[in-house]
């Protein structure tokens, strides 16, 4: 998947650099109201138990596919993320595949998935 599919990539001329310090990033309220017509946040144990759906979860997902892909190192995370320090991005190392499951994986699909 090319990270121009997702909403938060930097790319194109778009740099946090511009912002101004504390300033939020733009949202277009098109994306609050599809996620209030989707009815994800109507479920009370949902959000008690996930906490309710914001548009920042689109945020932690796209970092969290991005880093489960294990094709992208935490700084390249941090940069598409646009985050100034390394402190932000590092909640999302434990989902780096490490080389010993990255092996395991390819033993794995080369076992089972050559009889499909």
């Amino acid at each position: 998947m090319h990270r121009r599919s997702f909403l938060f990539c930097l790319c194109g001329t778009f740099s946090p650099s511009r912002r101004r310090k504390n300033q939020p990033i733009h949202r277009p309220r098109s994306i609050d109201k599809a996620i209030e017509k989707s009815g994800i946040n109507d479920d009370p144990v949902l959000v008690k138990k996930k906490g309710k759906f914001t548009i920042h979860s689109l945020r932690d997902s796209f970092a969290s596919i991005l880093a489960q892909s294990g094709e992208h190192d935490l700084n390249e995370i941090r940069e598409l993320l646009g985050h100034t320090t390394m402190t932000m991005t590092k909640k999302y190392a434990h989902l780096i595949p490490s080389e010993v499951s990255r092996k395991a994986s390819a033993t794995f699909d080369a076992k089972f998935t050559s009889h499909l």
